[in-house]
């Protein structure tokens, strides 16, 4: 169950390298226990890998991942990973 939540990418700042925003995305999955686990992270907004230019993150961790599993989409925190890619210069 792949449910994106676009509301905490609209925090992140865009990508230094493509440009692209990030999108949030938060899955829940049933492991092997029958325990259920949830995965949040952010990535790279939808594109046309046939008419739009890869991003070098992608290419060298494909696909590249915005770690956000202490994201709080009820309260808007967008977690600690997205709070240091804000903070970055550019």
């Amino acid at each position: 169950m792949k449910k994106p939540i676009k509301n905490l990418g609209k925090k992140l700042k865009p990508c230094p390298f493509c440009g692209r925003k990030m999108v949030f995305h938060k899955e829940i999955r049933i492991n092997k226990y029958g325990k259920q686990v949830t995965y949040q992270y952010y990535l790279h907004e939808d594109y046309d890998i046939y008419h739009d230019e890869s991003c070098i993150l992608d290419e060298i961790d494909m696909p590249f991942t915005i770690g956000a599993g202490d994201a709080n989409p009820d309260t808007g925190y967008i977690g600690e990973y997205a709070e240091d890619w804000n903070r970055r210069e550019g």
